[in-house]
């Protein structure tokens, strides 16, 4: 989709070609939409235009590049997909590549859409392959509905957009923050069965959204210096907020980072204080059984001694018990004194 507005001399005038667009901001050669006759040096300098392609055919971005002279190179940034922020600087322009943030309907995974805005003293082309309501959208309303929004300055009008993709990071933050708190709560009231996956998904967003803004941040703080002809003084102090809300924001993903590893860890000691118990409870088993075979044993030993099958008349070796009216209650005394003795020098040891 292809959408022009220039603003020119207090009035708004939209959908021109690029061609003509080129004219009214480069050279002034033209007064109006279809004019032919020369624009005052007034006219020319109050002059600014926003070119904004949506997922543009091939022929299209050429027809723009054409009219505004660009780089093969620009050209083939505008047409790829760029996984990191970058700023290029040409000849007239520049090129700014900037990611907006949006969660996914129903999930805490992020979409980063891309926008390529290219930066001229008097222009801005903004170049993005999905529809961005929030970023690109949400401004050219208000310039439909201001037509003095543009007559601020190409440069002010990059700002707004920057400024209002920078916006969207603190509610995907805040979100975040939420989920992280939840985990954190089912940790501690020992829910841990699904926390694992919880925090390596979050810890797998948070180090996307990093390496996203961490360039961002360097952008912005590249144009909040005054190191492009295309940004003007006064629009440099703006950027220099611009640049405070986004390290703001940095900082806030970074604690995030530290309270995501932080709570991996509270796991993980969960985990193993869990371990930890479970160990103690099976050596008191062990402990317990331990004890009932070291009583069970002398008693078995007595009652091998007195089961033995020998014929008390016939054996070399007498047994009296045998024959002992009292042999068998005394037996089951010995057996019972033995338990009882065992279980008094235990308790004394403390062992039970």
């Amino acid at each position: 989709m292809y959408r022009s507005a220039v603003f020119r001399g207090g009035e708004l005038v939209r959908e021109l070609p690029p061609e003509q667009l080129r004219q009214l901001v480069g050279n002034g050669s033209a007064a109006g939409a279809g004019a032919g006759t020369p624009g005052s040096e007034k006219e020319r300098k109050e002059t600014v235009a926003w070119l904004d392609l949506t997922d543009p055919p091939a022929e299209e971005l050429e027809r723009v590049a054409t009219a505004f002279n660009f780089h093969p190179v620009l050209i083939e940034d505008c047409r790829t997909e760029i996984e990191f922020p970058k700023i290029d600087t040409y000849e007239e322009h520049i090129l700014i590549v900037f990611h907006s943030m949006r969660l996914m309907d129903g999930s805490d995974d992020f979409a980063a859409p891309e926008v390529d805005i290219i930066v001229g003293k008097h222009y801005v082309i903004t170049v993005h392959r999905h529809p961005m309501p929030r970023t690109i959208d949400s401004n050219w309303t208000k310039m439909c509905g201001d037509p003095r929004w543009l007559s601020r300055g190409a440069d002010l009008v990059v700002l707004a957009l920057l400024e209002t993709a920078i916006e969207q990071y603190p509610p995907v933050l805040s979100t975040w923050e939420e989920t992280l708190d939840e985990v954190e709560v089912d940790i501690l009231n020992g829910k841990t069965d699904s926390a694992p996956e919880i925090i390596t998904a979050q810890k797998r967003r948070l180090y996307a959204f990093r390496r996203k803004i961490s360039p961002q941040r360097e952008i912005l703080l590249r144009l909040s210096r005054g190191e492009y002809p295309v940004i003007g003084k006064k629009a440099v102090i703006y950027y220099r907020d611009l640049y405070d809300s986004a390290f703001r924001s940095y900082q806030l993903l970074e604690e995030q980072l530290a309270r995501t590893n932080s709570a991996f860890e509270i796991y993980l000691t969960s985990i193993n204080n869990r371990m930890a118990e479970i160990n103690n409870q099976t050596n008191i088993v062990v402990q317990r059984l331990t004890i009932v075979n070291l009583i069970f044993l002398p008693l078995m030993f007595i009652a091998s001694i007195y089961g033995m099958n020998f014929d008390p008349d016939t054996s070399r070796w007498n047994m009296p018990e045998l024959r002992w009216i009292y042999g068998y209650p005394a037996a089951l005394g010995l057996m019972a004194v033995t338990a009882v003795g065992l279980l008094m020098y235990f308790k004394k040891r403390r062992w039970i």
